[in-house]
């Protein structure tokens, strides 16, 4: 079982730290869901290492989502994860912005995840963003830092630190 089961609609989910769990850290299958100020496979602190036996955060279905923010408060920090950090399935109109995933709270220090972010199917996802905080830092991952399937449509990646940390 995940840690944290979201599979309702209009949920913020936010400050927590969610580890040691043997399947994924937080299961989402909701529309209009809001995940922020996370530290997923991370302790409180953003770098002692609680990974999840799976993945980080997986949505299974879900539109309209917001994963992290603009604001560097609204990050969310993903890793140490046995499979991906971030996999988003069936959603479309979604944003990730602005996380951290396969590094600690430093946005330096490694803590590796299988993959980064894999979006296997919908529409109209944003992974980062034009503006100067909209950006990933996805690094350290021992797989791809993103993957896009085929069946994803309209997807925008823009501004993201990939397999390098914060500091460029």
């Amino acid at each position: 079982l995940p840690g944290i089961r979201i599979n309702s609609s209009n949920v913020v989910l936010r400050g927590l730290a969610v580890g040691n769990f043997p399947a994924d850290g937080i299961s989402v299958a909701g529309d209009d869901v809001t995940i922020t100020t996370m530290n997923v496979g991370v302790g409180a602190d953003g770098s002692t290492d609680t990974g999840n036996g799976a993945g980080g955060i997986v949505v299974t279905t879900g539109d309209r989502l917001t994963i992290g923010g603009a604001d560097p408060l609204d990050r969310n920090i993903i890793g140490n994860s046995a499979s991906i950090g971030l996999t988003v399935t069936d959603s479309d109109d979604s944003v990730i912005r602005g996380n951290y995933i396969g590094v600690q709270v430093d946005g330096v220090t490694a803590a590796p995840n299988w993959a980064g972010i894999r979006v296997s199917s919908g529409a109209n996802v944003q992974i980062g963003g034009a503006g100067a905080t909209h950006g990933n830092v996805i690094s350290a991952n021992t797989g791809q830092g993103i993957t896009l399937d085929a069946s994803v449509d309209g997807a925008q990646v823009r501004g993201n630190l990939i397999g390098v940390g914060a500091d460029g």
